[in-house]
């Protein structure tokens, strides 16, 4: 792997990272969370799935929209590092696509939400590798 790919890779992650906070923070001012309910509902997982199932459905869509925006701009960010490649494009899809769903096993979401990130990080994913020509 030469240094640009490296770089893209790594670039990429951390502002994938970022973008995808910056949206949950927003999402926070539009949903506020009560974090004294967060904190009693995470010591029981009963407790804290019953507190997901109760969330608005904005609030959960956020989340996903997240994920979807974090994909976007790192894989936009590793795109501009690495014009030429796809292979940085898929490596950083890939990583962000594994903590998703390592997110999605750690975190009792209700049933429809697995389905609605993954299927937004692979579209958003597809749309990137398809778009570059094969170096």
């Amino acid at each position: 792997m030469d240094g640009k790919r490296i770089l893209a890779v790594i670039a990429g992650l951390v502002v994938s990272m970022l973008a995808l906070y910056t949206v949950v923070i927003i999402a926070g001012k539009i949903y506020p969370v009560d974090m004294l309910e967060i904190k009693a509902a995470m010591q029981n997982r009963d407790l804290f799935e019953a507190y997901l199932a109760r969330q608005p459905i904005g609030s959960l869509l956020f989340d996903a929209i997240a994920h979807a925006v974090g994909m976007f701009v790192g894989l936009y960010l590793a795109f501009f590092i690495d014009p030429r490649g796809r292979g940085s494009i898929i490596i950083l899809a890939a990583i962000i696509i594994m903590t998703n769903i390592i997110n999605l096993i750690s975190i009792p979401y209700p049933l429809w939400f697995p389905m609605v990130d993954i299927a937004t990080s692979i579209f958003v994913a597809s749309m990137f590798i398809m778009s570059k020509k094969k170096a």
